[in-house]
């Protein structure tokens, strides 16, 4: 399981900070979870880049304009389009674990699985929202983004 140690790591301090935004300010954070998305997906592009992935990067980089352009413009979709992007790349990695043959659960691996399962709980609690100002769901997903990044900072750790 390689994984880029820096992306991983600005990834679940990332999560951790989103989660905690949704749990304090509720409805309010959209823009700011959207903004705080869309950098940390231009910061990861640029890093891929520099780092010779320049089709990750390209693409990490256009999606973060995108969630930018979103999140300011069309606050009403911002919360469709956050559940949007975690489903999508909870499902992705949860396809990627399967090609993946795991010889022993340690921590880090357990943090790995779970790690895209919680992805995907978020994005359904988003979904479930449709617009309207439902405080629960604000802090049931911060929290579950807060426990994400916790799991993803374990798991960058993982050597293998």
């Amino acid at each position: 399981m390689k994984k880029r140690l820096g992306n991983d790591i600005v990834t679940a301090i990332a999560l951790i900070v989103i989660g905690a935004l949704f749990m304090i300010y509720k409805s309010e954070v959209i823009s700011i979870a959207m903004s705080l998305i869309g950098v940390t997906l231009i910061v990861l592009g640029i890093v891929d880049a520099v780092r010779k992935f320049v089709v990750s990067g390209v693409v990490k980089i256009v999606f973060g304009v995108l969630v930018l352009a979103a999140g300011w413009l069309f606050i009403s979709l911002a919360l469709y389009i956050l559940g949007a992007f975690l489903l999508i790349a909870g499902i992705s990695e949860l396809y990627n674990l399967t090609k993946i043959k795991i010889k022993k659960i340690s921590l880090p691996v357990a943090m790995h699985i779970a790690q895209p399962i919680i992805y995907i709980l978020v994005a359904i609690c988003l979904f479930f929202n449709q617009g309207g100002a439902l405080s629960w769901v604000f802090t049931v997903s911060g929290l579950f983004l807060i426990i994400d990044g916790v799991v993803a900072l374990i798991g960058s750790f993982d050597n293998k």
